[in-house]
C-alpha cells in the first residue's frame, strides 16, 4: 500500500490560515497479495485501514496545522491567532 498525503495552507487574513489535508491510498500488488494471503475479506481490510487513517488524521491534523512549521514558517501567522478548520 502506498499513501499520498497532500497538505495545503491558504491564507485567510494576515493573522489566520486554513489548513487542509487529503490522504489517497494506492493498493500495490504486494498489499493485494498480503490481503489475499491473510484470509481477511478485502472489505474488512479496507474498513480497518480507513478507520486507522481517520483516527490518526483526527488526532494529528489540528496539532500539525497549529504547529510553527505550518503557520508561522509558511505564512508568518502566529499560533495564538490560528483558526483551524
Amino acid at each position: 500500500m502506498q499513501l499520498a498525503w497532500e497538505m495545503t495552507v491558504k491564507p485567510l487574513s494576515e493573522s489566520s490560515c486554513e489548513f487542509t489535508d487529503a490522504i489517497t491510498i494506492f493498493e500495490t500488488q504486494e498489499y493485494l497479495a498480503f490481503v489475499a494471503k491473510s484470509g481477511v475479506p478485502a472489505e474488512h481490510m479496507k474498513a480497518g485501514v480507513k478507520q486507522a487513517l481517520d483516527a490518526h488524521n483526527a488526532e494529528e491534523t489540528l496539532s500539525f496545522a497549529k504547529s510553527r512549521f505550518c503557520c508561522k514558517s509558511l505564512l508568518g501567522v502566529t499560533n495564538e491567532n490560528f483558526q483551524g478548520r
